[in-house]
């Protein structure tokens, strides 16, 4: 972090010019500050410039990751929880993040939030409410009336938290669930009905046509018709028989996923589906590949920045430690003179 220092303008001018070192960085950094309020700021401050700004078409990335923290089991935010990368238990806290991916390429980390488990004497929010306030704050900082992307993972895509990106006025692009329950409109002797249907399914009709789609160079097919139910039936009488539908734009992507245990590679089937109707196939598999940058940031926070490195034991600390991390992996980005 000094040598960050050293070299980034922004940092320079948080501590008026003055020589740092290792000893005065550090009790900085254990010092109680307003961390959340620090990062609402700059996220405002990225709005007034020109390169950084997020604009219409721009992506934000949502998702979360575990941070180890093996030196304070005993902190309120520090659970045994199961690591899908390593496949072990691992004593972390779970973060929330949102990470900015503009049109031009600039990529940057907006918010983050640590969840908590409920101990039934404080409330205590799920993952997916830690997402909704994390982009109602982000939409309280943008200038103007910005139609960006949430692009997100498929555990994500729960009817409260889409409903609300729509409500923030932001459009959304996710992988369906497997087991998500769809609808389509087919006709059926001649007359109109609704199906149930799978994602699986789609994906198995998509299959023997990708052959057509690739001699075109396209590497998606789209469906139309398919809905998705924002309220489901409720049984008992006085009650609807039929679930309230939204339809929503389906389009089946292959892609090259690596086998971690073979280390062979093999063509995978997605099944994405987002609010957008209107937009074309290609332009929603763009939007959803940038989801990918998160995963990026993570792994870079974590190699580089030291995201798992911090000991401390007191949660003013922590949001320290986290704090710089998406603060210098924004000036790192600008010192290495590439918009990635």
């Amino acid at each position: 972090m000094i040598q960050f220092y050293e070299k980034d303008s922004l940092l320079e001018r948080m501590f008026g010019g003055q020589k740092i070192t290792q000893s005065v960085f550090s009790r900085f950094m254990v010092s109680s500050f307003a961390w959340q309020a620090f990062n609402l700021k700059r996220v405002a401050k990225l709005q007034e410039q020109e390169e950084t700004m997020l604009k219409d078409d721009d992506v934000i990335a949502l998702d979360d990751t575990l941070v180890e923290h093996n030196h304070a089991r005993n902190m309120p935010f520090i659970y045994r929880l199961w690591d899908h990368c390593s496949k072990v238990y691992v004593n972390a806290m779970n973060m929330v993040v949102l990470h900015a991916v503009k049109a031009n390429g600039f990529q940057y980390p907006l918010l983050y939030a640590i969840w908590k488990q409920d101990n039934g004497e404080s409330e205590h929010l799920s993952k997916l409410h830690l997402a909704l306030n994390l982009l109602q704050q982000v939409k309280d900082n943008l200038r103007g009336t910005a139609k960006c992307w949430v692009a997100m993972d498929s555990w994500y895509l729960a009817k409260d938290l889409y409903l609300g990106i729509e409500g923030l006025g932001f459009h959304w692009v996710s992988r369906a669930k497997s087991n998500m329950t769809l609808y389509r409109k087919v006709k059926v002797h001649g007359k109109e009905r609704i199906v149930k249907t799978l994602p699986s399914r789609l994906i198995q009709e998509a299959k023997p046509t990708f052959s057509f789609w690739r001699k075109k160079g396209i590497r998606c097919m789209p469906f139309r018709d398919i809905y998705i139910a924002i309220d489901e039936i409720h049984k008992g009488k006085g009650y609807r028989k039929e679930p309230v539908l939204k339809a929503v734009n389906a389009v089946v992507t292959a892609y090259l996923e690596e086998d971690q245990e073979t280390g062979s590679v093999k063509e995978t089937f997605a099944l994405l589906i987002s609010d957008q109707i209107e937009a074309p196939p290609e332009k929603i598999v763009q939007v959803y590949r940038k989801r990918w940058s998160i995963e990026v940031f993570f792994r870079n926070a974590k190699q580089e920045l030291g995201m798992n490195d911090c000991h401390s034991t007191d949660e003013h600390h922590i949001h320290a430690h986290m704090t710089y991390c998406l603060l210098l992996k924004r000036s790192s980005a600008s010192l290495s003179g590439n918009m990635t």
